[in-house]
């Protein structure tokens, strides 16, 4: 018998898609600070040095958090596609995890897939 999860956002993991964000970071970033996002944004943390920061956050006036969609276990999966919206032109990468996904445990890589 198979089961299927959806998450708090009415979103099951296996879709590969995850929410778009309205940019990204490409290297070593204090997790501070509106830094020119807006507050709320999705923001594609992606150039941490330590790779089990690399996520996806809400950006703040204060300290980001992980995103609703990006801070669990079944949220998270080797595979699945983030969209940084905000690249000219949008970027899709790819989430690169080995095993189970655990926020701030969990190495976590993303690859450039497609540039639109």
């Amino acid at each position: 018998m198979t089961t299927t999860f959806e998450s708090r956002l009415g979103t099951y993991p296996t879709e590969g898609v995850k929410a778009p964000c309205a940019g990204s970071t490409s290297t070593n970033n204090t997790l501070t600070g509106l830094q020119g996002y807006d507050a709320n944004d999705r923001v594609l943390v992606r150039g941490q040095t330590d790779t089990t920061e690399n996520g996806v956050y809400t950006a703040s006036s204060s300290v980001w958090r992980r995103a609703s969609d990006f801070k669990d276990g079944q949220d998270v999966a080797n595979g699945q596609l983030v969209l940084d919206a905000g690249a000219v032109p949008p970027v899709l990468y790819l989430v690169e995890l080995t095993g189970d996904y655990v926020a701030g445990t969990s190495a976590v890589t993303f690859a450039a897939a497609i540039t639109a």
